[in-house]
């Protein structure tokens, strides 16, 4: 990876996600029902941005917000055989 190439966000392809506007600038990511492959994705993908340390990009409906970070740096990752839950709160930095 280029050292101008920012990270995206993977948006689970199993399961059904919905994102949530929680206030200005955040949102909590609920993703539900995804399967252990996508589980494994998320939290790979949260672990290489050191929980809330590194930036990424998020696209929320049209928009893309070019610079993120997760608003925490404790997720619960569970893997119940396809049939996991997360939510993943991510910050809009300015």
């Amino acid at each position: 990876m280029a050292a101008a190439e920012i990270p995206v966000f993977p948006i689970p392809k199993s399961g059904q996600t919905q994102i949530i506007p929680t206030s200005a600038g955040t949102f909590d990511v609920k993703c539900t029902g995804i399967n252990h492959v996508d589980n494994d994705r998320l939290l790979g993908f949260f672990c290489n941005m050191g929980g809330h340390v590194k930036d990424f990009r998020f696209q929320y409906r049209d928009v893309v917000h070019q610079k993120c970070r997760f608003d925490s740096s404790e997720v619960s990752f569970e893997d119940k055989g396809g049939r996991n839950n997360v939510v993943l709160p991510i910050k809009i930095l300015k």
